[in-house]
């Protein structure tokens, strides 16, 4: 394995994809990509924290740069940061420059992300849809307050989250995920996670 390296520049890493190690067009459905690394959360269900700490960027030029060598072949683009939506600014850049990437072709292409709710708002929306964001998935994990609080996560907040959900319109396909066996959680704590969704 290699050793941890505390300060290691992102963008020194070679893109997979302009790199040719992934061969773009054979893969065309849903290739995957990090904007970002790390998550300022320290949620005890996820290996993430102890993978890395802090957050750590890649560049806007070289996530520009990549998106359009992706979206100039495949349809299909997913950004898997764990809070896609956590920097407003900087998610607003990205939103911005995918909405005029996406003129240059003659179908949308389409585009997934994971966002955390507490962060989204009626101008994201509306720069997710102008993007070509069109599925969403949302970590919702459970609504029981025992085992929420197992989790170490930020606050709850329900009707918040169901404020967020009623923004999105149906042009957008929304993945919640919740997560069964939590501790603390048992069978009729998750049914009613799974009804209240």
């Amino acid at each position: 394995f290699n050793p941890k390296s505390k300060n290691l520049d992102l963008n020194k890493i070679p893109s997979p994809f302009s790199s040719e190690i992934i061969d773009v067009i054979k893969y065309r459905s849903w290739l995957i990509i990090e904007t970002m690394r790390g998550c300022s959360y320290r949620c005890a269900f996820c290996e993430e924290p102890g993978r890395f700490k802090g957050l750590r960027y890649f560049s806007l030029g070289r996530i520009k740069n990549e998106f359009k060598y992706i979206l100039d072949r495949s349809d299909y683009l997913e950004i898997l940061d764990n809070n896609f939506n956590l920097n407003k600014r900087r998610t607003k850049e990205i939103c911005l420059y995918l909405s005029e990437l996406q003129k240059n072709y003659r179908e949308k292409k389409k585009i997934a992300a994971t966002l955390n709710y507490r962060f989204i708002d009626k101008k994201q929306i509306n720069l997710f849809k102008r993007a070509g964001i069109v599925k969403v998935e949302i970590g919702l994990q459970t609504i029981n307050p025992r085992a929420y609080r197992n989790l170490n996560r930020f606050p709850l907040n329900l009707e918040k989250f169901k404020k967020i959900m009623k923004l999105f319109d149906e042009d957008f396909e929304i993945i919640i995920d919740i997560i069964l066996g939590l501790p603390g959680d048992n069978i009729r704590g998750f049914l009613k996670t799974l009804y209240f969704i």
